[in-house]
């Protein structure tokens, strides 16, 4: 007979690097700046672009606004999917 059962479970993107090279937190954690302001992860979505590199979507937009390229690869910056 069970009587108790403590159930953990763990999740992370499937990315090939999980650490945004912008603010250099993990992209499951908020930004700085959301962190800065009290926001949680909820609040703090990722964005994938084409080359398939992942970085919080705060810390992107304000990347693109004066370079239009990916901070790792510098391909062009098109947005693939965005997720929280």
């Amino acid at each position: 007979k069970l009587k108790t059962w403590n159930h953990v479970s763990l999740w992370k993107w499937d990315v090939d690097c999980d650490i945004c090279a912008i603010c250099r937190v993990v992209v499951t954690e908020p930004c700085l700046k959301c962190q800065s302001s009290g926001k949680g992860a909820a609040d703090c979505a990722v964005v994938w672009g084409e080359c398939n590199h992942s970085y919080h979507n705060c810390c992107m937009s304000r990347w693109v606004a004066t370079t239009p390229r990916c901070p790792l690869c510098q391909q062009d910056w098109v947005v693939q999917r965005i997720g929280t």
